[in-house]
């Protein structure tokens, strides 16, 4: 960022720069994901209208609404048909088109991937709207009939084309085939669900990174053969125009010029043949339809194609500044529309700005007892309130318009200690959210009988729960307490819970989230209008264990696989039955309750929660299409709702399907937990994050060896390191092998590791930098480096200076690009770090 700010400095305001071309770019399959037009459509007249027209269109062509897809709050894609997944995705793209074409933004060129070659068809003029609606939806009608879901699968792997026809080669034995060729380092391979696997597993060993992708069927592959017949009949009558822009082919790697168009066998082929979308871009830019400074907008739910486009094109960063004083012709006035009596001026402070540092250091309880007598502590007035998860009223304060509830548990006691050794992490007791649950709809329902006291509430909505870090409990038994403040201020209908412990003076924050109350009969009457979505899913899954595409795991197994990572009490083993489709991410399961009414009192059991929401966890920790080197964690959800009491002698079903988020490394799913055939309760947004079994085991380690030390993973540490490095002289490696490992990890190109290349801003979190580090110990033959050096020494060039100085000297032709100075080598004395620096690595 810093390099393209200086090279900003150049742009001359008042030069008039001449307009830059404009890439219109068509995302396929794999972006979409649930409430995906919803802000569009809330924020934009001209959005609503166009979103209600396309539905409209398929409707009226004889298609199931798609809308509820675009703009529902509890609309779960994994539960919808393919037919009305593909028709929102091309509804989305085509209305960002149209909404960029209204801002004044025309394309120069149109490019799709895959489906995403449709909406590009009718930007680029060859297809009309409605066209595009009918063959979207009679193509994904046929495969649904003509194709079997789950039989195959498709694989993204991190190789070249070439690198993937020679793997081919050697594994002659297995049936797939190259289905799309994305960049000079991303291809897909489609095949037989255990090919696919077997394949994986063979790319495992040769460390080639390799993801399975949460689609249903293999597209542009051998799967579509029965499809292609009854598409080609039923096409014949539709009608292509002339192009009026040019249209790059990403099927026949080829620029279809204004003037010219094609033919119906296009499409039939197109969807049987591998997508060549890096040769594409290649043909656009030898036939000078692109240039250094066109701007390539990505109208996809997920921008999948931008990666794709700078590796395939070799885009460095700086062509951002290019592309930027090339510009845009916006129409503010269109822009602004809707708006235009709402906009006001902006003012500007008059006070000149500046980056000094206010922090105050938080030290002591101050927080704690700020504006009440410290003196006269309230103690509880009555027992009937107290639980297993609640076991102590500290104090109840009113200050002003805010009410504070302070309670304190103890680990220790006897319930809560079965409770949280029940689940064990990696073979730490690791305090799990289901108890955290219990806790916060304990202290909200304490603090809305004060507050609402006329009124019986039953039930609560624990939204935006997040593990700030993991509380892990003592394994000798002693006393540990904790820490529940729920606040509520006065006109607020939620509660504010947050969880701590004391670390020495220091409060250490574990968990934070929200509860509301509501009416679980309104819950359940929104629920039942996507009953019949979940119930087909699982019926789904069920006439999958004929066709072998769906896996029948029983409890012994199930938990049996699951302790490879999480071992859990004969309380928390809930699921009797679990039906698993490994390929989509998809699971059902049956559920018994382990537990009993005389384990301890709650308000939610822990153990009931736990056994309705872990078969998320289950699916990406126990699957076979997790890598054994990696792991999910969670670290919350956005709202777990339970409508009516979960009973201990009651039977039940849940389903889930899980599904990548924006944040890489992320999966999220939805969870609904059916009481004969009524959704009783629904768990969204819950989050895993993959992280290496390696880091979760240090992260683990550092957080049991020393709380204080970890400050959370995104925190920056200030402390200086001071002393050398103990690396023998012939330990010393390259510095250009160390970035090779940064740039493998964090999926980038080695070329962005420009001196003044900014490590945090390039994505290198802590968790991220622990496993960096871990290999460059491997490769220098060093234990003490710590993780705390991509944050100690945040630029390249920084980074370069503390190895050289403490590693050796480096070869500068290592390097293209000329090696800057770092004028702040000076503040990087050479260093060791001895043992008692092992802990202090920031999580």
């Amino acid at each position: 960022m810093s390099s393209l700010m200086e090279d900003g400095k150049q742009l001359v305001l008042s030069e008039r720069i001449p307009e830059c071309s404009t890439a219109f770019v068509f995302t396929g399959q794999g972006s979409e994901w649930a409430c995906m037009g919803k802000q569009l459509y809330e924020a934009s007249s001209f959005c609503r209208t166009i979103f209600h027209q396309h539905d409209a269109i398929c409707v009226g062509l004889g298609f199931s609404s798609f809308i509820v897809l675009l703009i529902g709050d509890d609309m779960d894609l994994g539960i919808a048909s393919p037919i009305q997944i593909q028709l929102a995705i091309v509804s989305f793209e085509s209305t960002l088109s149209s909404l960029w074409q209204h801002w004044g933004v025309r394309p120069s060129v149109a490019i799709g991937h895959s489906l995403g070659e449709y909406p590009a068809l009718v930007s680029s003029g060859i297809l009309s709207l409605s066209d595009m609606f009918f063959l979207v939806g009679l193509r994904a009608q046929i495969i649904q009939d003509s194709c079997s879901e789950s039989t195959h699968s498709m694989l993204a792997v991190k190789v070249s084309a070439q690198h993937a026809e020679e793997i081919l080669r050697q594994n002659q034995s297995l049936d797939w085939n190259v289905a799309c060729i994305n960049s000079p380092s991303s291809t897909v391979i489609s095949g037989y669900k255990d090919d696919v696997a077997n394949l994986r597993k063979f790319l495992d060993l040769q460390n080639i990174k390799s993801t399975v992708l949460g689609v249903r069927y293999a597209f542009h592959s051998p799967q579509m053969d029965p499809v292609l017949g009854k598409y080609r009949q039923m096409i014949k009558a539709v009608r292509f125009t002339k192009a009026t822009i040019p249209f790059a082919s990403a099927y026949q790697s080829d620029i279809i010029m204004p003037g010219h168009s094609i033919s119906p066998e296009y499409l039939v082929q197109q969807t049987r043949q591998p997508v060549k979308f890096q040769p594409a871009l290649q043909v656009l830019k030898t036939k000078a339809q692109i240039d250094d400074s066109t701007m390539w907008l990505d109208l996809g739910p997920r921008p999948l194609c931008l990666n794709m486009i700078q590796q395939s094109l070799n885009i460095p960063p700086s062509r951002l500044i290019a592309s930027y004083k090339g510009g845009m012709d916006i129409q503010w006035r269109q822009y602004h529309g809707q708006y235009g009596s709402n906009l006001n001026l902006l003012e500007l402070p008059s006070y000149a700005f500046d980056v000094k540092n206010y922090w105050i250091q938080y030290e002591g309880n101050w927080s704690l007892t700020k504006g009440r007598d410290t003196t006269q502590t309230q103690t509880p007035t009555s027992d009937s309130f107290k639980t297993t998860t609640l076991q102590v009223i500290e104090s109840e304060n009113r200050e002003g318009r805010q009410a504070t509830v302070i309670f304190s548990s103890n680990l220790a006691e006897k319930h809560l200690r079965i409770a949280v050794r029940g689940h064990s992490v990696n073979g730490t007791l690791l305090c799990p959210s289901s108890v955290y649950g219990d806790m916060a709809i304990g202290a909200a329902a304490y603090v809305f009988s004060k507050t609402h006291p006329n009124e019986k509430i039953f039930s609560f909505d624990v939204y935006n729960m997040e593990v700030i870090k993991p509380l892990l409990a003592n394994d000798d038994g002693k006393d540990q307490w904790i820490q529940i403040t729920a606040t509520k201020q006065e006109d607020d209908e939620f509660v504010s819970i947050s969880i701590s412990s004391h670390e020495s003076e220091t409060l250490l924050n574990h968990i934070s989230c929200v509860v509301k109350h509501g009416s679980g009969v309104d819950w359940m009457c929104k629920w039942a209008r996507n009953t019949y979505f979940v119930k087909a899913r699982i019926e789904n899954l069920m006439e999958g264990i004929a066709q072998r595409s769906t896996q029948q795991i029983l409890r012994p197994i199930a938990y049996k696989l699951f302790s490879d990572l999480v071992t859990y009490h004969k309380r928390y083993q809930g699921m009797k039955r679990v039906y698993l489709n490994s390929d989509l991410y998809e699971a059902a399961a049956e559920i018994e309750f382990q537990s009993a009414y005389s384990d301890g009192t709650f308000h939610v059991s822990p153990y009931c929660i736990d056994s309705i929401l872990h078969i998320s966890g289950f699916i990406l920790n126990g699957s076979e299409m997790t890598s054994k080197d990696t792991v999910y964690i969670s670290h919350g959800w956005r709202s777990l709702r339970i409508a009516r009491p979960l009973s201990h002698t009651k039977r039940y079903r849940n389903y889930v399907r899980m599904q990548p988020t924006d944040t890489r490394g992320v999966m999220a799913g939805d969870i609904y937990v059916f009481d004969g055939d009524e959704i009783i309760a629904v768990c969204k947004g819950l989050k895993f994050q993959e992280i290496k079994r390696k880091v979760l085991g240090l992260l683990l380690e550092r957080q049991s060896n020393s709380l204080a030390a970890m400050q959370g993973a995104l925190k920056l540490p200030t402390r200086k390191i001071t002393a050398n490095l103990p690396i023998a002289k012939e330990r010393r490696s390259n510095f250009g092998e160390i970035l090779k490992i940064i740039a493998s990890e964090a999926e980038i190109g080695v070329d962005e590791l420009t001196d003044n290349a900014c490590l945090v801003e390039l994505g290198i979190d802590s968790l991220l930098a622990m496993g960096i580090v871990e290999r460059i110990r491997v490769l220098l033959k060093c234990a003490d480096i710590p993780s705390s050096i991509f944050f100690d020494f945040q630029t390249v060039s920084q980074l370069r200076t503390f190895f050289s100085n403490n590693v050796g000297s480096y070869e500068s032709s290592e390097r293209e690009t000329t090696t800057h100075s770092d004028k702040s080598g000076s503040k990087y004395p050479r260093v060791r770090l001895g043992p008692q620096h092992a802990s202090q690595g920031s999580v």
